[in-house]
């Protein structure tokens, strides 16, 4: 009886070290490229949302100034790159202060790198700072800082002055 035991163990098949090593070695390699898949989609996801906030920061921007520069529809540029719409004693004040776009000393919009203001006057010359009166339109260009990449957006709108 004992004979056929050895026998038996002598027929049967099993796994060997080196293969069960081959296949930790092929499992490693397959989770480490798994791995790095999946780094690289989360940095370009990040990376995407950044400039997502980016845009939106901007247009934001964009559409409160144009907002309140259609309400007023009075305008003047004090200093350069400070927009004052309405009456200067009593009106709204935007300027670039510590890479915040700040209405009336209150933050709208962070993340700011640049802000450029230029009035336009009815015989096609540019202010950078000039008086209600001459002005009839304002340029806008705003640029946000740099993302992780070291990229910026600008977005620039032209917004006209109603004639009465």
């Amino acid at each position: 009886m004992e004979k056929k035991r050895i026998k038996k163990f002598k027929n049967s098949s099993g796994v060997t070290l080196f293969e069960i090593l081959a296949g930790v070695v092929i499992l490693g390699i397959v989770f480490t490229l798994v791995g790095h898949l999946l780094s690289t989609v989360q940095k370009q996801y990040t990376i995407q949302n950044e400039q997502i906030e980016q845009q939106r920061n901007l247009k934001l921007a964009i559409q409160n100034i144009t907002k309140d520069i259609r309400k007023e529809n009075l305008v003047s540029i004090p200093e350069k790159n400070v927009l004052v719409i309405g009456e200067s004693s009593n009106g709204i004040r935007y300027e670039l202060k510590d890479a915040m776009l700040q209405r009336n000393g209150i933050t709208v919009v962070s993340n700011i790198s640049k802000l450029k203001i230029i009035g336009l006057t009815q015989d096609d010359r540019e202010l950078l700072t000039g008086e209600s009166s001459e002005i009839i339109g304002i340029k806008l260009e705003i640029t946000t800082t740099a993302n992780q990449m070291g990229t910026t957006e600008t977005l620039s709108s032209t917004v006209y002055l109603r004639m009465e």
